[in-house]
């Protein structure tokens, strides 16, 4: 009787006929030329200078604070800091006294979304 239940219910459950999956929810959803497979939409494009011919007119910066225990570490690792964001035109500057650091942009930046990146190297 227990196999003959099983073979009624699974029978049951067995759809006859297939509809399709969310009929209206995508009705308006129409294929895109430009949005295909071959796209890889998380590639970052690089920056490159001759898009931005002339300097910025306004200096943008952002100062992090810093515990006391890290102040031995910074002061070794800071010139290799500075090396690395005077090649992008960003400059830094570490404030013990006070326990910031702070980027900013120079007349060198040509990025100019490369001061926000800056500040989370710190």
């Amino acid at each position: 009787m227990h196999t003959t239940y099983s073979l009624l219910l699974s029978s049951t459950l067995q759809p006859t006929h297939s509809y399709p999956v969310n009929t209206g929810k995508k009705r308006y959803r129409r294929e895109k030329p430009w949005d295909h497979a071959g796209i890889d939409h998380w590639k970052a494009e690089e920056w490159k200078p001759e898009y931005m011919p002339s300097p910025l007119l306004e200096e943008s910066s952002f100062a992090t604070l810093f515990p006391k225990y890290r102040e031995k570490y910074l002061r070794e690792v800071w010139p290799v800091v500075t090396r690395a964001l005077e090649k992008v035109g960003v400059g830094c500057e570490l404030n013990i006294i006070e326990g910031s650091m702070t980027v900013r942009t120079t007349r060198k930046t040509s990025d100019p979304y490369v001061v926000v990146k800056a500040r989370y190297v710190f």
